[in-house]
Order: structure tokens, then C-alpha cells, then sequence
């Protein structure tokens, strides 16, 4: 067990760095969490997904946001997740996915989600200081370049009772050629206007770093970490066998096509 400088008493699990099946990797999130409200330890999580795949937002249509004729040329899968948000495409070495599931330190079911976006955008900020880009938190839950010039990270919180899931993606490589072919335009969470994904101002530690994928993974687990007592335990043979049976719920029609 690795001990840092103490910030809090919680000893936190550490899931490794792994690429997953996409509706296997939405399965592993839900169990996750419920195993912290169940009262297992907190967990910090890494991963990437294989295949790439289409990302979107429990309550969106799917032919709103998605050109569907260019994905099935492309062959690119679609998955729905539980939680809200806008379509993203999710690329093989291209994002590290990563996740802190944690109870509240002050005993209490509500507590301030901006300071949460906050502290955790500074520990995106550090990690990438380390791989020499620098960078700022723009409020709510993204990181930006610090010249303006594009989004590297975003996240994205949920909580259930006093235990707080905070999430995002560090994206590593883009790729707008396809972004361009597969996202319609759609309303941003925080605009009231139409904007494609694609053009918004995008960045990536490949565009601004000589930053290798596997060096970027340790460094950003690193960041994760620091302040925190943990033990390293991947996925058990019993949680992935879990994890599957709720796989084939997502990977359904009627799940795709909730809405």
C-alpha cells in the first residue's frame, strides 16, 4: 500500500488502467458504485474502451444527435449510459477515462458539487503541468488549455445518498474527421444554442505533448492518488461475471433505444 500525504482517513481501492468492451465498462461503473453505497471501500478507477464506440446521454434521441447512415458504414458501436449529458465519441487510445467514487467528508447527502468540479479539475491540472501543457479549470467541469484555445478534459458527477461519483475523460488523441461525419448539432447543457461537439474548440495532450498514451496513464493515476492511502485490486473474476449479465441489459435494443 502506497501512503501520501494525508488528506482524508478513507482508504481507497485502486482499479489499474484497462481498456474494456464499451457496455461491459457501463456495467463495471454501475457496480462500482453500488459496491461504495454499500459500504466497500471507495474506489479510484482507470480505463479506455474497446471498440471505440458512440457515447451518449441517457435521455438522448439518437437520431437527433447522431448520423446513423456514417455509422454503420463505419461500424462504430452505439452504447447508453445512466447518466446525462452530451453524445461523445470514445476512441481506442484516444481517452483515458477516469473515476473517483468516495463518501462525503462531512457526513452530509448535499454537498458543494462546484467545489468538487473544482478540486478535481486541479488535480487534471496537475497531471497535465507534468506532461508540460498547461492548462485551467473553466467552470463548471471542464479543463481548458490555458491560452483558450480548447478543451482537454470534461467531467461529470452523480450521488446517491452521502456518496459522491465523480467522472470524466482526459482525451489524449482526436479525431475530428470523424466527430464531423457522426455527431449531429445539438443543444449544449449550458447554451441555449446548437453547437457540434466537433466544433467546439477541442484540444489533446497529443496535439500539446510529446507525452507518450502509457506515460500519460501513470501520470495521471498518479495525480488520482496523491493525498490518498490506497491498495491496488482489479476487477475480481466475480464482478466481471456481474458486470456481464448487466452488459447484455445495455447492449439491448430496447436500452439503445430508450427514448
Amino acid at each position: 500500500m502506497k501512503d501520501q500525504t494525508k488528506s482524508n482517513n478513507q482508504i481507497y481501492r485502486l482499479i489499474p488502467f484497462e481498456e474494456y468492451e464499451p457496455n461491459l465498462r457501463l456495467a463495471l461503473n454501475k457496480i462500482a458504485l453500488e459496491s461504495v453505497v454499500n459500504g466497500e471501500d471507495p474506489i479510484i478507477s482507470l480505463s479506455g474502451w474497446k471498440p471505440s464506440c458512440i457515447n451518449i446521454g441517457y435521455t438522448q434521441k439518437i437520431n437527433n444527435v447522431l448520423n446513423i447512415e456514417e455509422i454503420k458504414k463505419q461500424n462504430i458501436q452505439i452504447v447508453r449510459r445512466e447518466s446525462a449529458g452530451g453524445a461523445m465519441y470514445l476512441g481506442e487510445k484516444n481517452d483515458i477515462c477516469w473515476g473517483i467514487i468516495e463518501k462525503n467528508q462531512n457526513k452530509e447527502e448535499n454537498v458543494n458539487l462546484t467545489n468538487i468540479y473544482k478540486q478535481t479539475c486541479q488535480i487534471i491540472i496537475n497531471a497535465l503541468s507534468e506532461m508540460n501543457i498547461k492548462s485551467k479549470h473553466k467552470i463548471i467541469n471542464d479543463v481548458i488549455l490555458e491560452n483558450g484555445n480548447g478543451k482537454i478534459s470534461g467531467s461529470a458527477i452523480k450521488q446517491i445518498k452521502n456518496i459522491t461519483y465523480i467522472h470524466g475523460t482526459l482525451l489524449y488523441k482526436i479525431n475530428k474527421e470523424i466527430l464531423n461525419k457522426i455527431l449531429k448539432p445539438e443543444c449544449d447543457h449550458q447554451k441555449k444554442e446548437k453547437i457540434k461537439e466537433s466544433n467546439k474548440k477541442l484540444s489533446s495532450i497529443s496535439l500539446e505533448s510529446n507525452t507518450t498514451f502509457e506515460n500519460a496513464i501513470k501520470i495521471l493515476e498518479k495525480y488520482l492518488t496523491t493525498g490518498k492511502k490506497y491498495y491496488i485490486k482489479p476487477w475480481t473474476k466475480q464482478e466481471i461475471e456481474k458486470a456481464e449479465i448487466l452488459a447484455k441489459q445495455y447492449s439491448s435494443k430496447e436500452w439503445i433505444n430508450k427514448f
